[in-house]
């Protein structure tokens, strides 16, 4: 177990590096995302493969022999050191052990208070085109989670301002990005520990709001939709399990 999580952990970090040095700079957001994704499932199975080793041939014939070893006595203070190291892996355990359990624990929480909401909201459902619009007054920010969409009507915005929001979410809806979110969270949940997953995640999410904007601005343009980002800059909201459109990155 130890070797699978020694390995694990330094895939994660060679692909993380090798997108940081490779492709963080690069347009190309849906490649981008592949790599992301394909290095996280690639760091979880690779550890578990073992490549067969050409051993040597056998020679024939029967070969017998004998070494003597001298005897060993095992000293109360090799014992003590033995029970010292023990100890200390148990503790460590027990930290990762709650790590994990809080990292979970957040995890549910989280979508306990996305999901809690829904059935509260039966009335302002409605159903649309592959997904499913959930109106709020500003229970929930605007912002989506599979195939719900989150609109928050208590924001007075423009006709125009609304298409432009609507295409943009309707971009994380349609490219299944919450996915993506919750294979990262589960990654967090179990390799809490490894800086480099907390720097993937905030990588997948940055690609995540490109391909949105990319979306929304093959329709409406780049200044018009620049323009937008400006306006929304100062409402931001924190849901942390949702695909927010004020999480964009801005300047970029």
């Amino acid at each position: 177990l130890l070797k699978y999580f020694i390995e694990a952990n330094l895939y994660l970090v060679c692909f993380y590096l090798l997108y940081q040095i490779l492709l963080a700079r690069d347009k190309h957001f849906r490649f981008n995302r592949a790599f992301l994704i394909s290095g996280i499932l690639l760091s979880i199975l690779l550890p578990l493969v073992s490549f067969p080793m050409n051993s040597p041939t056998p020679t024939t014939g029967t070969l017998e022999g004998y070494i003597l070893l001298p005897a060993v006595t095992v000293t109360n203070a090799q014992t003590e050191s033995v029970s010292f190291i023990l100890k200390w892996w148990y503790i460590i355990g027990i930290i990762y052990a709650i790590g994990v359990l809080f990292f979970f624990v957040r995890l549910i929480w989280q979508m306990i208070h996305i999901m809690r909401n829904l059935p509260l909201l039966n009335s302002s459902r409605e159903k649309k085109d592959g997904y499913t619009l959930v109106t709020t007054n500003g229970e929930i920010p605007t912002c989506s989670f599979f195939k719900y969409l989150f609109w928050d009507k208590s924001i007075d915005l423009s006709e125009e301002e609304k298409q432009q929001i609507l295409t943009h979410e309707l971009a994380h809806i349609r490219q299944w990005h919450s996915f993506d979110v919750l294979l990262v969270e589960l990654l967090r949940s179990v390799f809490w520990f490894n800086p480099v997953v907390h720097l993937i995640k905030s990588r997948i999410t940055e690609v995540h709001e490109y391909l949105a904007d990319f979306h929304a601005t093959k329709q409406i343009g780049v200044e018009q939709y620049s323009k937008l980002l400006t306006l929304q800059i100062f409402k931001s909201f924190d849901f942390a399990l949702s695909n927010n459109f004020h999480k964009s990155q801005v300047l970029k």
